[in-house]
């Protein structure tokens, strides 16, 4: 149940995450990383790695929501290397717990509560010089992304 998916696995997959009848479909695209899973089976999804901010810079939390979608922000921000932000997108309305590491050098993000939920995408993109990015973008790429 359950395995890793490396940023550098770019492609179309079946079944090879989450239960059998498992989808999924990773994609770079200018500069973001875009996964989206239907058919899942897994309890928490997480993200985890080495971001290189050494310490430095900040680590800021969000929770944004649409009528039926809710999205888990997290934000490395401030160092001098690129910032690093995360949406993930689940159905709205389950009894979700978001952790996550507070070093800047840690990617560490994780939601539970997802057993009831067959789908999730996740989003990750950079901004150059550890730029901030404020909720209201994370609401317009969500959007975006629900309504494209």
């Amino acid at each position: 149940r359950g395995s890793s998916l490396l940023y550098s696995s770019i492609a179309s997959y079946r079944s090879v995450w989450g239960s059998n009848s498992a989808r999924y479909v990773a994609k770079g695209v200018n500069g973001t990383f875009i996964l989206a899973a239907t058919g899942i089976d897994i309890n928490y999804f997480q993200v985890s790695g080495n971001l290189g901010a050494d310490g430095k810079g900040n680590v800021t939390v969000a929770t944004i929501h649409t009528t039926n979608y809710t999205g888990f922000i997290k934000r490395v921000w401030g160092a001098p290397n690129p910032s690093v932000n995360h949406l993930i997108i689940v159905p709205r309305g389950g009894a979700y717990e978001q952790r996550y590491s507070t070093d800047t050098d840690s990617d560490y993000h994780r939601i539970s509560g997802l057993s009831t939920v067959d789908h999730l995408v996740y989003i990750m993109f950079a901004t150059a010089n550890g730029g901030y990015v404020p909720d209201s973008v994370f609401e317009s790429i969500m959007n975006e992304y629900l309504n494209g």
